[in-house]
């Protein structure tokens, strides 16, 4: 995917955005191993998953009025 994102986007996407595959397969089979039903295998996924567990108040709505 590197090589990829790479030749589209010109090799803008930051260090530390993609994940090593060799990390990806580690976390899904150490999940399978323990019995996981559901594995996140990436930092931004697992992130996100923390954040949706949490206080939503730092999830603040602005409501716009139709008029």
């Amino acid at each position: 995917m590197k090589a990829h994102a790479d030749d589209v986007l010109g090799g803008a996407l930051p260090d530390g955005v993609l994940n090593d595959p060799a990390d990806i397969v580690r976390t899904a089979l150490d999940g399978i191993e323990a019995g996981k039903i559901e594995i996140v295998a990436d930092g931004f996924g697992a992130a996100a998953k923390a954040s949706l567990a949490g206080d939503p108040r730092p999830f603040v709505l602005e409501s716009s009025s139709a008029g």
